[in-house]
């Protein structure tokens, strides 16, 4: 099959990313996923991008669904079951209380190091190869 299919996924918070997440997992389930060639993204739907491509990079294609909903899914779903929020404004304030930065960007920065710890586990872009990933 050729590898021209290309995905777009909205942002809007963790609802873009569950909305992404089904959307992708049904082309696992049809077996399309092996026809997409990229992926564009925008905030929270580049989260569920990012899932989807460090599963690739570090496992392959994915062999069925039940593959897909271990390497991506239940990441994603644990990384939603924490108080996200709560969890921000924690580690904004705990490490950087002394500092005076707005709240916002205290929050803004302490994010990317939250989806590291529960996601990423330190894999970056520049680590990642590009699709189609055999």
């Amino acid at each position: 099959m050729s590898k021209n299919l290309k995905l777009a996924f909205s942002g809007g918070g963790f609802r873009a990313s569950f909305y992404a997440l089904g959307g992708y997992k049904r082309l696992v389930e049809c077996k399309l996923d092996q026809s997409v060639s990229s992926i564009s993204s925008v905030s929270g739907g580049s989260i569920t991008a990012a899932a989807i491509m460090i599963a690739l990079h570090k496992g392959g294609s994915f062999r069925n669904v039940h593959d897909f909903e271990e390497r991506v899914i239940n990441p994603l779903v644990k990384l939603g079951q924490i108080d996200l929020r709560t969890k921000l404004l924690t580690n904004s304030f705990t490490k950087q209380a002394l500092s005076f930065k707005s709240i916002r960007e205290k929050c803004s920065n302490a994010l990317p190091n939250l989806l590291d710890e529960y996601l990423y586990e330190g894999i970056r872009m520049k680590d990642l190869k590009s699709l189609p990933i055999d």
